[in-house]
């Protein structure tokens, strides 16, 4: 039943006065701290939750909170780096002021939420005085703070054509004159144009590609949609398909650089602007700008009233990575991918024929990689060591016709889609899900592109997939006797998870930033040394085919079957002959050692 109880009837209850009741619920500092839960106490007999907010914001003309506008959905602004960050400045300030932040979205010309936002004061990020949502909250009158420069209010901004200035000036200083902007555009996500139309860019994708024009020269513009990585993708395979072709792009924000980078590589220079988060570890080239702390000033514009400032300017700064490189220098082979003997390893999986970078080769090479060569560990074990240079790696896989685990597979095959073709990153991932349960990032998987997507391809996980999996959300897929799906995370990470017959599990986690070899060798050596690896514990061989996986754990061997049981034994003296089943033949002293393996 509703109660009935007023803050008349607390404070008569309390013995105490009608505003003391109020402080006890909205300015807990004006008593001491046993009068508040004397009053609280009270209250809380008599089924009464506080003053209604609703008819308190009538009373006094207030709120009590403060909007962010919104021009991409709500969703996606939640994935998006520079918008998290930012938003994390401006939540600073609002938990400090004990105000209420409401996100406003803003799709297409439809300005009724922002008309209707019960708000006090609002934020609009990289929106101009002529946008519909700034105009709309203009006409009511809301206090607004933009981050971009504004004739009608206040302001926190950086110096966007200087940033992009200094971008052409570092590209015009490497030689680069044959140079694309991509620039987000304010029409539907991922279409691409040749041109745009420069007066429709947002503010700062109009200074950013002004101060880059004025140090390069001519440049040609494309836009990429929405702020997306898939976007930055789309964008840059339209800038590749014009004339000339381009020496470098640089895109308006470090999220389309990323995009771009996953078509280009190190083929092209490639310059970002944010330096978000992720910069760092894909090596891009970008400008650093101070976002939080933007945020952060932002809320204050609006809440704090001793900070009269109305126009603040942010300092930015030119961080030179890897990224980007003088005109006609070569990427460097850090790989080695010249040496690999491409002829060998496909008389070894079995495959003939012209090799074309496409999905259907893709498939072909990952389901012949895994039935030709064995997952094992067994060098491991006999004391030998695990080498991922690509010649160690290609004499024991591909000329003496042994298996190995996953960073031997993934640098072998790595090689062999790049010399058909391909474009590929290494990636590290972690097995299992990290939300469930830390592990470290010990598996190499590859993204791939084919046409006009990418891939996941993982030929060394031993029991994983058979062929390469989309790199999207595309629902369970199977293969053969297994059901894999892939999953995006909140936490930016995806998830491959298989179905083990009873339900869903995930098997490995990982992200899209591309690994470089001093990172497989640092994740090789603690895999392979270790004594909590899995790997320096126990012999290791796997074999998966459409029906089955078969496994060698030591001295227990394991017919696997969905939807069977498993079939188990023991094995003993004929571990030779196991082994050659599973597609190795060693030597005789190599399977004594392993049969004295304790």
């Amino acid at each position: 039943m509703k109660s009935h109880a007023t803050l008349k009837t607390v404070a008569e209850a309390a013995g105490v006065s009608t505003a003391a009741v109020s402080y006890a619920f909205n300015r807990p500092d004006r008593l001491s701290a046993q009068a508040r839960e004397h009053i609280l106490a009270v209250a809380d007999a008599l089924g009464y939750a506080g003053p209604d907010a609703t008819a308190r914001s009538l009373r006094t003309r207030r709120a009590g909170a403060i909007g962010a506008v919104f021009t991409v959905g709500l969703p996606y602004a939640f994935r998006d780096p520079y918008m998290t960050e930012m938003l994390a400045g401006l939540t600073e300030i609002t938990e400090e002021t004990r105000t209420g932040l409401t996100l406003i979205p803003y799709e297409s010309t439809d300005v009724t939420a922002v008309q209707r936002a019960v708000i006090d004061g609002a934020v609009a990020d990289g929106l101009g005085d002529d946008h519909p949502a700034v105009r709309a909250l203009a006409a009511r009158k809301i206090p607004l703070v933009q981050s971009s420069a504004t004739a009608a209010g206040r302001c926190v901004v950086i110096d966007d054509r200087e940033g992009g200035r200094r971008i052409g000036r570092h590209l015009a200083g490497l030689g680069h004159t044959e140079v694309v902007v991509v620039v987000a555009y304010p029409t539907t996500p991922g279409q691409v144009v040749p041109e745009v139309d420069e007066a429709k860019l947002y503010p700062y994708s109009r200074l950013r590609l002004e101060g880059i024009r004025e140090a390069v020269g001519a440049v040609r513009v494309v836009s990429a949609g929405r702020n997306a990585e898939e976007s930055g993708r789309v964008a840059a395979l339209a800038a590749l398909a014009g004339t000339p072709r381009p020496t470098a792009i640089a895109a308006d924000s470090d999220v389309l650089a990323a995009g771009v980078l996953s078509v280009v590589g190190r083929d092209l220079a490639v310059t970002g602007f944010d330096d978000a988060p992720f910069a760092a570890a894909a090596g891009l080239t970008t400008i650093r700008q101070p976002i939080r702390e933007k945020g952060r000033l932002m809320g204050r514009m609006l809440l704090d009233p001793t900070f009269t400032a109305e126009r603040v300017e942010l300092p930015t700064s030119l961080i030179v990575r890897a990224s980007s490189a003088p005109a006609g220098t070569p990427a460097p082979d850090e790989w080695g991918v010249d040496r690999l003997d491409l002829d060998a390893y496909l008389l070894r999986v079995g495959i003939t024929g012209p090799l074309r970078a496409d999905e259907d080769t893709l498939t072909a090479l990952h389901r012949a990689h895994i039935a030709a060569i064995p997952f094992e560990n067994l060098d491991v074990i006999l004391g030998r060591g695990i080498s991922v240079d690509l010649d160690d790696v290609q004499a024991k896989l591909v000329t003496r016709h042994r298996g190995g685990y996953c960073y031997e597979h993934g640098i072998l095959f790595a090689a062999v889609l790049e010399r058909a073709g391909f474009r590929v990153d290494r990636l590290l991932a972690r097995t299992g899900d990290p939300a469930e349960h830390p592990r470290p990032r010990s598996h190499l998987v590859l993204r791939v592109r084919a046409g006009d997507r990418d891939w996941l391809a993982d030929v060394g996980f031993g029991s994983g997939l058979l062929t390469p999996l989309p790199l999207a959300a595309t629902g369970p897929q199977r293969q053969g006797a297994w059901q894999y799906e892939l999953v995006p995370g909140r936490d930016g990470a995806w998830r491959l998870r298989e179905h083990d017959g009873t339900g869903w599990r995930t098997i490995q986690t990982f992200t899209t930033e591309p690994q470089h070899l001093v990172d497989i060798e640092v994740a090789n050596e603690n895999t392979s040394t270790s004594p909590g690896s899995p790997f320096t514990q126990r012999p290791i061989v796997v074999r998966k085919d459409e029906t089955a996986v078969r496994r060698l754990l030591g001295r227990e061997y394991t017919l696997d079957r969905p939807g069977q049981p498993a079939i188990t034994r023991t094995v003993g003296d004929d571990l030779g002959e196991c082994l050659a089943g599973l597609g190795l033949v060693l030597t005789a002293e190599e399977v004594a050692a392993l049969c004295g393996w304790q």
